[in-house]
């Protein structure tokens, strides 16, 4: 197998070996891969009903994948959803947050909340509409961006007054891991899919 097919990531705990022939992952694994369909999607996925590993491997390789997981792809897509008719609030939720007051934690969630999600809603929903932070010097919230999506200092105050105006003073810090921060072009809309393809993963631990 060339060295190429082989990639080593997550500190070097996970090991992807790529373009493994079904016959060989058989015999390595003692498995018998084929393609399974599901009835109702009809989503194909490979997969194999049983496996083993020489006992040598075993307080080395925690798990291999992909085997006997037969959960739908489709469960594993996020898609951002955008609504271009849907209900616009530039003047924030102002009726919520009032009514969040007088929320009790075994209240009924508005109706507002059916119909779009606020950080008022969020906040009525995980019953956390009285929880007042105990730590010092403000909290902090770490979010990553990817496929183009970046920070906007201007988007985040707009959305500070209309949502949360007892945040409005909250800054964002920038760490550019990889490229740059475009703050014209914020982006959009992300999707992620999760891509099939035949190989072998194997999460190798750490010794010594």
């Amino acid at each position: 197998m060339p060295s190429s097919s082989i990639s080593i990531t997550h500190g070097g705990s996970w090991l992807t070996l790529s373009g493994v022939p079904v016959a060989q992952a058989n015999a390595l694994l003692g498995a018998s891969y084929q393609l399974y369909r599901h009835t109702e999607t009809s989503e194909t996925v490979l997969r194999t009903i049983g496996y083993a590993l020489p006992e040598a491997l075993h307080e080395h390789v925690q798990t291999v994948a992909p085997t006997t997981y037969f959960g739908s792809p489709r469960a594993l897509r996020q898609t951002s959803q955008l609504r271009p008719n849907g209900p616009t609030l530039p003047d924030g939720d102002p009726e919520l947050q009032n009514e969040l007051a007088s929320l009790s934690l075994d209240g009924a969630v508005p109706a507002n909340c059916s119909d779009i999600i606020t950080p008022t809603c969020l906040r009525i929903l995980y019953k956390t509409g009285g929880y007042v932070p105990r730590a010092r010097g403000g909290n902090q919230l770490g979010i990553t961006g990817y496929l183009g999506q970046y920070v906007s200092r201007s988007d985040l105050k707009e959305f500070m007054i209309c949502f949360r105006p007892d945040a409005v003073r909250s800054q964002v810090e920038i760490v550019n891991v990889n490229g740059t921060n475009d703050e014209n072009d914020p982006g959009v809309e992300v999707r992620i899919l999760l891509l099939m393809s035949i190989y072998v993963s194997i999460t190798c631990s750490h010794t010594g």
